[in-house]
């Protein structure tokens, strides 16, 4: 087969059951052969090596099956930055943009910010606004082993050296020593989804874990335990900032107001409620 053989047979796969088959036909192709689009048009007649012929259907059918596309390539690119991904950690999203995006206003000529980043993940939200405020001091809970690994190499991959990484509950663990734990900024993208809608999901979706997925019987679990459990640790000048889902603004603006915060809202990409941001009264 040639190159081109190989890359088209690929995407009719894909067609049949994923909407962005040329995308990801192209992504695993280029995996698979380390050449580019550019370079597949250039040389689409040249010969494929069979080793890399079998890893790439190997690769579509994955795809084909349900298996995320981040997951087969094992990074995706977030804001302006590439990112490590595996399985069992959850994959970056466009809607987390809007989270770090007001982050970076809240920090904005803020010297030395003392940040905690609870339910971390892959280290995202962390590491790109270390980038931004090189002397921010920052301290990331996880609960998941694989999402703690996961997050040490994407600190290693983008050189942050000084990011805190607790492997803790934030349902269960606090920390004894307030003066020490005291923050201008707590930011988190929780689990949000009720459990019984779980099982409602896209498969690709389905594929991440359920422990960042799975936000209790409403999916205001972890919403409550920020609002009351861990907004102590917050400076009176301090912000909270939370990820919301779809529909979930009043609710979360609810469990935050009963606890004396202010709350405002930030809107996504889609015009969907995405962001709450806190502060005492």
């Amino acid at each position: 087969m040639t190159l081109q053989e190989v890359y088209l047979s690929g995407k009719k796969m894909l067609s049949k059951s994923i909407e962005s088959s040329s995308f990801d036909a192209i992504s695993i192709f280029e995996l698979c052969f380390d050449i580019d689009r550019k370079e597949l048009i250039l040389h689409k007649f040249k010969k494929a090596p069979d080793e890399n012929i079998k890893r790439f259907f190997k690769l579509i059918n994955q795809r084909v099956s349900g298996k995320p596309l981040q997951y087969i390539l094992g990074k995706w690119k977030f804001m302006s930055k590439t990112f490590i991904v595996e399985e069992e950690v959850l994959i970056p999203r466009e809607d987390t943009e809007i989270i770090v995006n007001v982050c970076y206003d809240l920090l904005k000529g803020m010297n030395s910010p003392r940040i905690l980043e609870l339910c971390s993940g892959s280290g995202i939200i962390s590491i790109m606004l270390k980038d931004k405020f090189k002397d921010a001091k920052i301290t990331a809970i996880e609960i998941s082993t694989k999402a703690v690994d996961c997050m040490k190499k994407n600190l290693v991959l983008h050189g942050v050296k000084d990011v805190k990484i607790l492997k803790q509950d934030v349902l269960k663990f606090l920390p004894h020593n307030k003066e020490e734990f005291s923050y201008d900024l707590i930011v988190s993208n929780p689990p949000y989804i009720p459990v019984s809608h779980i099982k409602f999901l896209q498969k690709e979706v389905k594929q991440e874990p359920q422990i960042a997925l799975n936000g209790g019987d409403d999916g205001l679990l972890f919403y409550r335990a920020i609002a009351q459990r861990w907004s102590k640790y917050i400076k009176n000048t301090g912000n909270i900032v939370v990820e919301i889902g779809i529909n979930q603004n009043e609710s979360v603006e609810n469990i935050f107001r009963d606890q004396g915060f202010e709350t405002l809202v930030f809107k996504d990409f889609y015009d969907i409620d995405r962001v709450i941001c806190t502060k005492s009264k």
